[in-house]
């Protein structure tokens, strides 16, 4: 186990593309999106992201890890399973709540191995068992706690991580060219910055998810006849 006192060090690692959690073997939705024309060219798919992150990920998954941040804190388990639950429901199939139950689990294991995140611990036999398929967004909210990341820097770390995810699905399959990619990755990141100037943090705040067209492309990819990534 090795302690770090810089946590925004710390943050950097675990939310690089570096970092061996497998989520770079998925697309959330973004192949179908290509392949049905969807998206197209650079301006599709910045139009594409800025809707799927303020009205998604955003108010969803982001307010989820605020949410779960929290509730570690009193370390009460049901009402993290709870909150889990609640998280999923507003996720489109099943494939898509078990490649983020996967990512949590790959991120779990190699953070407890490096850091030794104990406020984790309790959550152990719910993280590893397919049965429950905690998300990710949960466990990267209360890793974040442990580390002392503030939540501003959790929520837009979390959705930056995202952004980079599907520049790298649109360099494969767009295809686009790097310089497009990171130019898209930095326009991104202004849109971010917007979104979460004043963004309330309060953790009662509900959650909620308002992207159809995106749940269309996450539940159509499965029936892709050639898809390059998992879902």
């Amino acid at each position: 186990m090795i302690e770090h006192k810089n946590t925004l060090l710390t943050l950097q690692h675990i939310a690089d593309s570096s970092y061996p959690i497998g989520s770079f073997a998925y697309s959330w939705g973004l192949e179908y999106a290509i392949q049905k024309r969807w998206i197209n060219n650079y301006q599709s798919l910045l139009d594409w992201a800025n809707e799927s992150i303020e009205y998604s990920y955003l108010p969803l998954d982001a307010r989820s890890s605020v949410k779960s941040c929290h509730l570690i804190q009193s370390e009460n388990i049901n009402q993290i399973l709870n909150l889990n639950e609640e998280l999923s429901a507003f996720k489109p199939n099943k494939n898509i709540r078990e490649a983020s139950a996967q990512t949590a689990r790959s991120f779990y294991l190699i953070t407890k191995d490096v850091y030794g995140i104990k406020n984790l611990n309790p959550l152990d036999e719910y993280i590893m068992n397919n049965k429950y398929l905690i998300q990710f967004p949960i466990v990267w909210g209360i890793a974040c706690y442990s580390f002392n990341i503030s939540e501003m820097n959790m929520v837009q770390s979390l959705l930056l991580s995202t952004i980079k995810q599907w520049a790298q699905v649109v360099i494969r399959i767009l295809p686009m060219k790097q310089n497009e990619a990171h130019m898209f990755i930095a326009n991104m990141i202004k849109y971010i910055e917007k979104l979460t100037d004043k963004l309330d943090l309060n953790p009662n705040i509900e959650l909620q998810s308002i992207t159809p067209g995106m749940d269309i492309a996450c539940m159509g990819h499965e029936y892709l006849t050639s898809r390059y990534f998992r879902t």
